[in-house]
């Protein structure tokens, strides 16, 4: 596309900001997929300092529109940053002929990047997926999935979205709480911050549907999530279930504790990976009881005895997480 027809199709993008030092940015791929408006495959046109859409996965940009970076440098800068990849490329640092942008459309109806420029692309070269803000500021690292893969995740997070969003239309209560209660426990932080906020509109209802959810004893890996989730439906009622979690690990760790080893979460002195799995299921259980009750009544009998028993330095060893819990640091759910 050239002359006058590239003109009228060519839109602005402005750049998200540089409030960030690049070297704090993080690449982000669920919030880009949840916040971005438009996600476009294109290519970089260095000397118009634009990019050139290739294929459009979400929005109404279309294939060969361009569209005009003013804050351009940040991709200048990154496509001559080294891969690092485990396999062997044909050149070292990004061609620019192919990535992936997460955008987002402002009300006035500016584009602009879905979060800081060097962390809303990644790059895709000879079928291998790259992005700034993996850990190392002086590469882009290689992602464990592919473009085939980011794009059937934006169609997952999308599909979830509209699935919240229905829910919220729901007339009857429970049948809302039913339609959503699950994506608390979502892979997805989005999508569990999501339903949680549409959960909180019927709240009597969803603290049925979560209790029955934490019921349930095979879904033991979940319970941290359901717990966090309750309690940040109804206070109380998220309290009363940490109380009561907190009570039924006490008891089960006081009876296993004096057989285990100290090295029981590297597999010691259990029957297999299964055990020990499970063992560490009870612990980030525990760990999330404590981390809710800490915040309500510190120094409550419930935390006392739990941090007496985590003397035993088996458990302080093997079940750091309820030590942390215990003095006030956050779980990683």
């Amino acid at each position: 596309m050239h002359g006058r027809s590239l003109v009228a199709a060519t839109v602005v993008l402005l750049g998200a900001g540089s409030a960030l030092g690049w070297n704090d940015l993080v690449f982000d791929e669920d919030a880009l997929e949840w916040r971005a408006t438009h996600v476009v495959v294109a290519r970089l046109v260095v000397e118009s300092r634009e990019i050139e859409v290739l294929e459009s996965w979400k929005g109404d940009l279309r294939r060969g529109q361009r569209i005009a970076l003013p804050t351009f440098s940040p991709f200048v800068r990154l496509k001559e940053k080294p891969l690092l990849a485990e396999c062997k490329l044909s050149h070292a640092t990004a061609s620019g002929e192919r990535a992936v942008f997460y955008l987002e459309r402002k009300a006035n109806g500016t584009l602009v990047t879905a979060a800081e420029a060097a962390v809303s692309v990644v790059w895709i070269e000879e079928g291998h997926a790259f992005a700034y803000g993996m850990g190392t500021p002086t590469q882009l690292v290689e992602l464990d999935q592919d473009e085939i893969q980011l794009r059937a995740k934006l169609a997952d997070a999308d599909a979830k979205r509209d699935r919240i969003a229905g829910a919220a239309t729901i007339a009857d209560l429970g049948s809302r709480a039913r339609t959503i209660v699950e994506l608390v426990t979502d892979d997805s932080r989005s999508a569990r911050r999501a339903a949680t906020d549409v959960l909180g509109t019927c709240k009597a209802e969803s603290v049925r549907a979560i209790e029955e959810l934490l019921a349930r004893k095979t879904l033991l890996e979940r319970h941290p999530l359901l717990l966090r989730a309750l309690h940040e439906v109804d206070t109380d009622a998220g309290l009363t279930a940490a109380r009561r979690i907190a009570a039924e690990e006490l008891a089960r760790w006081k009876k296993i504790a004096p057989s285990l080893d100290p090295d029981f979460a590297k597999g010691i002195g259990v029957a297999g990976d299964a055990e020990r799995d499970e063992l560490q299921a009870h612990e980030a259980r525990l760990a999330a009881a404590v981390f809710i009750i800490q915040g309500e009544i510190p120094g409550a009998t419930i935390l006392r005895d739990i941090e007496t028993l985590w003397e035993n330095p088996a458990l302080a060893s093997g079940a750091p997480l309820v030590l942390h819990a215990l003095r006030g640091g956050g779980i990683p759910y």
